[in-house]
């Protein structure tokens, strides 16, 4: 065995695909402003693209490697492994996300209801209780 070669060789293609479902994870975040409850459209659909033509690329890689007779080497269940953990992580970050600004919106519809319900009743403790001018003169 030749100890001056990597054990751990990652082709071109296969690094290419990697960042390009990469760049596709990264256009999908950053679709979602913070600001805002709609993602922007235009990345969220080019990173989904992206990602789906880089999961065929790898697929497409993988039928020809297994075609020519070659096994799947430590490389492809790494980069295969790594990439499934990435994305559940990512979704379950999502998720969390999601979950939080959803109390958030609850929350806020809470407070704007009681503040009406505070500027109701202001309102009718207004009308209820005379004024300066009301007391001084009751004739008026």
């Amino acid at each position: 065995m030749d100890m001056s070669r990597p054990t751990f060789r990652l082709p071109w293609a296969e690094a290419l695909v990697v960042l390009g479902i990469l760049f596709g994870a990264w256009l999908i975040q950053n679709a979602f402003q913070p600001a805002s409850e709609i993602p922007n459209l235009a990345p969220f659909v080019i990173g989904a693209l992206d990602i789906l033509l880089c999961f065929g690329a790898i697929g497409w890689l993988m039928k020809q490697r297994l075609r020519d007779g070659q096994q799947i080497s430590r490389g492809w269940i790494t980069m295969g492994v790594l990439l499934v953990a990435g994305f559940l992580g990512w979704i379950a970050a999502l998720f969390i996300d999601a979950d939080r600004i959803r109390a958030d919106e609850q929350q806020l519809r809470t407070y704007d209801r009681d503040f009406a319900k505070l500027l109701d009743s202001l309102y009718h403790l207004d009308s209820a209780v005379p004024t300066a001018d009301e007391s001084v003169n009751p004739q008026a």
